[in-house]
């Protein structure tokens, strides 16, 4: 195992530490980063699910939230406490809407009798026509009759052009206030020093 140290595309050779490789095919699987898709700050705002600790950290902060809203009395702050946007209708961002609407329907009651369930806000934002648009038909609608069964509003064909932390604003120019965003809505290639020569996507 050795450490690329340069790719030559034109010879059709990858340098390594160890040696040279020639290659018919070269496969780059380098992994994935977030895709944030230029909304200047966003990174630095948002929730990821992209490893264990973030979303640890995200599990953490709904609960930190939870806890505090049974103990506020004042009802705009109990309601920025309750607010949660999930940004992405892939896989990803249909499993947490989800899991978040399970615990509206089931553990606030149950746990948290201080917390009417209708007070906990969870809205999932889509850019596309439908839910886990890689999926057939029917998949994206079982996803959306049963998010919407959990007390989760879908809000279809919304593309987000900024967040500051406190408001997330819509490309159509509508916003929807929020403390917790869950950003699922992609991921790029990651970075990768040795080949410039790609498209937007990240394909040679």
């Amino acid at each position: 195992m050795g450490c690329v140290s340069s790719i030559d595309p034109a010879r059709k050779v990858v340098s390594t530490d160890l040696e040279e490789l020639e290659y018919d095919i070269l496969v780059i699987a380098a992994g994935t980063t977030n895709n944030f898709f230029n909304i200047d700050g966003l990174e630095d705002r948002v929730y990821t699910l992209k490893s264990t600790s973030e979303a640890l950290r995200c599990r953490n902060d709904i609960l930190r939230r939870i806890e505090k809203a049974s103990i506020e009395t004042d009802s705009k702050v109990r309601k920025r406490l309750l607010s949660f946007v999930v940004i992405g209708g892939g896989p990803t961002g249909v499993e947490i809407a989800g899991a978040l609407g399970e615990m509206k329907r089931y553990v606030l009651p149950r746990e948290y009798p201080e917390i009417n369930p209708d007070e906990m806000r969870i809205t999932l934002l889509e850019g596309s026509d439908r839910l886990l648009r890689t999926f057939n038909g029917k998949c994206s609608a079982d996803a959306l009759r049963s998010l919407s069964q959990l007390m989760v509003t879908c809000r279809l064909g919304v593309n987000v052009r900024n967040y500051d932390g406190h408001t997330v604003v819509m490309a159509d120019g509508g916003e929807l206030k929020a403390d917790t965003v869950i950003w699922t809505a992609g991921v790029c290639a990651t970075p990768f020093r040795f080949v410039t020569d790609v498209d937007k996507e990240a394909y040679i």
